[in-house]
């Protein structure tokens, strides 16, 4: 399990729907990431701001509650320029993302997705 061993890091996941949610956290753990769940958009801004400096990335669900990704997205980034942002939607990413500016995600993950295309997602993101 060293794969494991260099997957270390704190991953932020915003979804609305709670079994995607679940299976998200299930698999990043198992990889060995440590991960804070959001069930909406506010919430995940509101999980960031509580754990300022420790989060290394951020996944986001584009469709969410009270805030969209895209909204937590901008407001995550504007609270830490650096952190590493991924968008995930069922919408291809050209729709998906056409209304983000520049420089607010770092990435995108399509939906549906198997564990290893989350992992590989987030390595990349990670390394990128």
């Amino acid at each position: 399990m060293e794969d494991q061993e260099q997957a270390r890091g704190t991953i932020l996941v915003g979804d609305d729907e709670a079994p995607v949610l679940r299976v998200v956290q299930r698999i990043l753990k198992r990889s060995g990431f440590l991960v804070i769940p959001a069930e909406d958009g506010q919430a995940a801004v509101d999980a960031f701001k509580a754990h300022e400096g420790a989060i290394d990335a951020v996944i986001l669900d584009i469709t969410m509650p009270r805030l969209s990704g895209t909204d937590a997205a901008r407001q995550i980034r504007a609270l830490d320029p650096n952190v590493k942002i991924m968008i995930s939607s069922g919408y291809e990413a050209a729709t998906a993302t056409s209304n983000i500016e520049e420089g607010i995600i770092s990435g995108f993950l399509q939906k549906p997705f198997t564990p290893n295309d989350l992992r590989t997602a987030i390595q990349a993101l990670l390394d990128g």
